[in-house]
């Protein structure tokens, strides 16, 4: 099992938009840097990331609901929304969202059954 978050960019796991990484198919690990922040990072690939059983994804917060948005309803277009690259091979993706990050998903896409498991978690 795996828990991933989600950026406001779209990245998750150090994945980041435009990144030579998302296109990486034979290594488990790779090496970024991010020249924006003049940092290194070490990150899984989405390779190893897709053989996991269970992969949870927690997003919280309004100002993360244009991205989910993207993530889940809009094109495909993985090297813009590198989170669109999660889709375990035999596994489970469940994505937990609180209402404010939820706040711009269709209504169709929360129901149970939808092939996109969302459920949406808060505080009562």
């Amino acid at each position: 099992m795996i828990f991933l978050g989600l950026g406001g960019d779209g990245h998750t796991a150090s994945l980041f938009p435009q990144t030579p990484v998302l296109k990486e198919e034979a290594r488990w690990a790779a090496e970024i840097y991010l020249p924006q922040q003049d940092l290194y990072r070490v990150t899984l690939t989405p390779a190893i990331i897709n053989q996991t059983a269970v992969v949870a994804f927690l997003v919280a917060g309004a100002a993360k609901a244009p991205t989910l948005k993207e993530v889940l309803e809009g094109p495909r277009d993985p090297h813009r929304y590198p989170a669109q690259l999660i889709h375990p091979s035999s596994g489970h993706l469940q994505w937990l969202v609180d209402k404010e990050a939820a706040s711009q998903l269709s209504r169709a896409l929360l129901r149970a059954g939808s092939e996109t498991a969302v459920s949406e978690v808060g505080q009562k």
